[in-house]
């Protein structure tokens, strides 16, 4: 471990071999992978791990201060990836347009590669909620698994989280910031379960929304995607 402004060894150790990791799958790009401890290494930084022959990391801080940084930046991506709203300032200054805000109740089935197309004369209900993913702008069934995560990080240390912690719409409204953004996620759900008492599936949830193709090459504002989103079952 080298402290990077001085050059100065902080720590030399040897790494725990933990897996061969070396085959090159779909999951796996191929490593073997080594545990290294870092409890030792005095807080602050920027340090980086040098290892002869390999090569050097790039560098990092170790410390409280550091992991604040680390859960700061994670939740403000977070507010940047909502889907279903304007992202305005004084939130933020990267700015954009209402987007994906009306779906059309088609409860179509999910296949191996879902595929929605709406017909343009079908009728369009408001939606929000939700955040994006992977570049393009659907809600899935397996978004959900952000909501359950944050759920269960403010379950363990709860002091941790606090309102006007991260400079989002809901601040100020006594509720910790960091719930109001799983609590964004799982609107999008919401907003798709079946509130007619008429319909035979009244109270369930539809599985999530989805259009006919990914969003064209180049574009990189969700504000701009022209796809009619439709409903899963």
């Amino acid at each position: 471990m080298v402290d990077e402004g001085s050059g100065r060894v902080i720590l030399g150790a040897q790494g725990v071999y933990m897996k061969d990791d070396t085959a090159v799958t779909p999951a796996s790009s191929g490593e073997h992978v080594y545990r290294l401890r870092l409890d030792a290494v005095p807080e602050g930084g920027p340090y980086f791990v040098a290892v002869p022959g390999c090569g050097r990391s790039r560098p990092f801080a170790v410390g409280d201060e550091a992991s604040r940084k680390i859960a700061y930046v994670m939740a403000r991506g977070m507010y940047h990836q909502r889907c279903g709203m304007a992202l305005t300032a004084p939130y933020t200054r990267f700015t954009r347009a209402l987007c994906h805000a009306q779906v059309a109740d088609t409860r179509t089935p999910w296949v191996a590669t879902p595929s929605i197309s709406v017909p343009p004369a079908m009728a369009m209900a408001p939606i929000k909620g939700g955040h994006h993913d992977a570049g393009d702008f659907d809600r899935r069934p397996m978004h959900t698994i952000i909501p359950i995560l944050m759920l269960s990080y403010f379950e363990a240390v709860p002091g941790h989280f606090i309102d006007r912690q991260y400079n989002i719409p809901e601040s100020g409204n006594g509720i910790p910031d960091f719930l109001d953004e799983a609590l964004w996620a799982v609107l999008g759900w919401e907003n798709l379960q079946v509130s007619d008492p008429r319909d035979p599936q009244y109270g369930g949830v539809r599985a999530g929304t989805e259009t006919n193709g990914h969003p064209a090459y180049g574009l990189h504002s969700a504000a701009n995607d022209p796809g009619r989103y439709g409903t899963g079952p």
